[in-house]
């Protein structure tokens, strides 16, 4: 999966990114919460994915990202017998982990 950055300037390769997060803008007049990725490549950081006027915006946004790679893995399992039910859930939790707040 790729992810093109808000400003249509980067694209990101999923399959080399170690870590997505979402850090506050040092900068005191622009109250922002930016999304960033480490990467394997030669230049690991890349910081300019999105910029969101709060925290809570920003968190929505990582979590799409994890629900559109978890969508592309489900993509990927192989057909099920006609059978087997297995709820879109249960699919959802065999590929991604959210951790719990407590």
């Amino acid at each position: 999966m790729i992810i093109v950055s808000q400003n249509k300037k980067q694209i990101i390769n999923l399959a080399n990114v170690t870590r997505i997060f979402i850090e506050k803008s040092d900068d005191d007049e622009i109250k922002k919460y930016g999304i960033g990725a480490d990467t394997n490549s030669a230049e690991s950081m890349v910081w300019e994915l999105g910029y969101y006027e709060t925290e809570e915006r920003a968190e929505e946004v990582l979590r799409q990202i994890y629900v559109a790679y978890g969508n592309m893995n489900m993509l990927m399992i192989p057909k099920i017998e006609i059978h087997e039910i297995i709820s879109a859930n249960q699919m959802f939790n065999a590929i991604c982990y959210e951790m719990p707040e407590r």
